[in-house]
């Protein structure tokens, strides 16, 4: 949340700067227009801007793809609890769903920023209750190669969650932000300086080159933080309820879990 709310803060004082560059503009003849330090600042803004956004749509794109291999990784589990006894399974397939119900609080915990630490506990405690029911059945399975694949199943799902929680924690780091928010600030500034006693129709570019920068800046602070803001992989989560729905049918439990009231 806190990227939301930075990159808002400089989306909307970019315009500001611009303005308060229309205003400040010296009336100087001999001044010149933009100098080779004002041409390198926006070079340095354009390099900066599109490092920024490759980076955080790199993060994006890895943390949804990260969503889609969990929700395969735990329907290939789900299969898998096949090569289990009748037993085995009736044992193993109740905590595989609280795990997975689990995983959705905390995702969704993440998006409303509230209980995080709650969730994350909650989801680590149904982890252990599925590692040792699910090796218990495993142990029983007479043929290697079968109690391997679901020994390998489990432990490829619990990775991807914990690198599902590990990139969750990353964002933009702070010393790239305050780059590119200072610089996107001053040019804002120098462009409205460029501006003031110009036809209207230059003015009127200058305010629409600052609005587009603007949207950039909040972009790519909103892309940074894909559980809030506009741009959000929490559609992903839909899979997980997929596989959910799945399990539940196979194990003949309800589908309207608390997890999912809204």
């Amino acid at each position: 949340m806190l990227n939301i709310s930075v990159g808002l803060l400089v989306a909307v004082a970019i315009p500001l700067a611009f303005w308060w560059g229309v205003r400040k503009a010296t009336t100087d003849p001999h001044e010149t227009s933009l100098s080779v330090l004002g041409t390198a600042l926006f070079t340095l803004l354009g390099l900066i801007l599109a490092f920024s956004f490759s980076t955080a749509w790199g993060r994006f794109d890895r943390r949804l793809e990260l969503a889609i291999d969990e929700a395969n990784a735990i329907g290939t589990l789900r299969l898998r609890l096949a090569f289990l006894s009748p037993a085995a399974k009736n044992q193993v397939e109740p905590r595989l769903l609280e795990y997975v119900d689990e995983r959705i609080r905390f995702n969704r915990a993440l998006s409303t920023k509230g209980g995080i630490e709650r969730a994350d506990q909650a989801h680590t405690q149904a982890a252990d209750r599925l590692w040792v029911a699910g090796f218990l059945g495993a142990r029983e399975i007479q043929d290697a190669p079968d109690r391997a694949l679901v020994i390998q199943a489990m432990n490829e799902v619990f990775d991807l969650a914990d690198t599902r929680r590990i990139e969750s924690r990353t964002s933009m780091p702070i010393p790239i932000a305050v780059l590119l928010a200072l610089t996107s600030l001053i040019c804002a500034y120098l462009s409205g300086r460029e501006a003031s006693g110009k036809p209207a129709s230059i003015r009127r570019t200058g305010w629409v080159f600052a609005i587009f920068i603007a949207a950039t800046v909040y972009a790519v602070f909103d892309v940074s933080d894909p559980r809030t803001g506009l741009i959000q992989v929490s559609h992903s989560d839909v899979l997980l309820l997929e596989t959910r729905s799945a399990l539940a049918n196979s194990i003949g439990r309800p589908q309207g879990d608390p997890p999912f009231a809204r």
